[in-house]
């Protein structure tokens, strides 16, 4: 009885399989995950638009939309606010969770800071790859969140609608320290403003410990725990930071003028009335301050940024959630930022 010898592969065989493993991998890795980045982006967005419905459902209960940041005290001192996205725990299934804060004390008192440590995942986009909390250098820890809240244009920190009719200090967007927009305030309509948009975190949960405005706060969704040491940039974004002479105009056309380096000086004085004055740094999507600004880096702004592809998605008034591109029209970027700017938008 013959026996049968069994033929095994040979080398050329297997070098030939692996070759084609090899380019089947290298050619349907990227689309698988370009597949996950599309749902990821598509994840976040269903999140900006819940909390889009909470938004409006506050403001159909209350007749207003909630304060960008409500704190007291004056800015010799640092003080924190509880954040807009607080007072939207009720209207995103976790009521119980706002009743455990006292809003009658400030957001950092010992009593509030057992539940500022709480992690909401969908506060979080999907895409973010940052710490879920923050520590401070007085050891408490912060939730983080990508969403921030818009101000407009400008620092928003102590800027109120309340008792100050200077227009340099308004309120631009739909939030600030202890604002009070409304509805009809929106004059432009709720579909061509941008009410909250993404900012992605710091590479480490360190940046609150450095005590350096200039550097990256991570975004918090509880509050700020020291509006003066970050010019309240832990819950509110802004599309153009202002310097010691005025910032761009809060109603009317953009400041005729010319850049000179980082700075906007404007050739038209009067418009300095308006509150636009010259040397606004405008901040575009996942941009550094200025025109000309260069990638972000390890650096977060004050504007807004995202781990997207090509852009950032933002949250209209209206509850509808858009992309923008890096690349945006200048002037339609800031018009989105501007609530009642009496401009025509330009398509983005």
């Amino acid at each position: 009885m013959s026996q049968r010898t069994r033929r095994g592969f040979t080398v050329v065989e297997l070098l030939t399989v692996i070759v084609i493993v090899t380019v089947l991998m290298a050619v349907l890795l990227p689309a698988i995950q370009q597949s996950r980045a599309v749902d990821r982006r598509v994840d976040c967005r269903k999140q900006l638009k819940q909390i889009g419905l909470a938004l409006l459902n506050y403001e159909e209960t209350h007749r207003v939309f909630p304060p960008g940041f409500v704190c007291n005290g004056t800015q010799a001192k640092d003080v924190g606010g509880f954040a807009w996205s607080l007072s939207l725990l009720p209207f995103l299934d976790h009521p119980p969770l706002y009743k455990r804060f006292d809003t009658n004390r400030n957001v950092t008192d010992p009593k509030n800071l057992i539940f500022t440590v709480t992690v909401l995942p969908e506060w979080r986009c999907p895409d973010e790859s940052g710490p879920v909390q923050a520590e401070l250098a007085d050891g408490s820890v912060w939730g983080t969140t990508n969403y921030v809240g818009n101000f407009g244009v400008g620092l928003p920190k102590w800027i109120t609608n309340e008792g100050d009719n200077t227009a340099a200090r308004k309120v631009h967007g739909m939030f600030g320290h202890n604002s009070k927009v409304r509805l009809r305030d929106v004059r432009d309509g709720v579909s061509n403003v941008c009410i909250v948009g993404e900012r992605r975190l710091p590479s480490a949960a360190v940046d609150w410990k450095a005590g350096s405005v200039s550097g990256p706060f991570a975004s918090l969704w509880a509050g700020d725990p020291e509006v003066k040491k970050s010019e309240a940039q832990a819950i509110l974004g802004s599309a153009a930071l202002e310097s010691a002479t005025g910032f761009y105009a809060v109603t009317g056309p953009l400041c005729e003028g010319t850049w000179k380096g980082d700075k906007f000086e404007t050739a038209n004085r009067a418009c300095s009335t308006e509150g636009a004055g010259a040397n606004a740094n405008p901040i575009l999507p996942n941009k550094k301050p200025g025109p000309n600004g260069g990638e972000l880096r390890g650096d977060i702004s004050l504007g807004y940024s995202s781990a997207h592809p090509g852009g950032v998605q933002i949250l209209m008034g209206d509850g509808s959630a858009r992309f923008v591109s890096d690349s945006i029209d200048l002037v339609t970027w800031i018009n989105l930022a501007r609530r009642a700017d009496g401009l025509r938008l330009a398509e983005f």
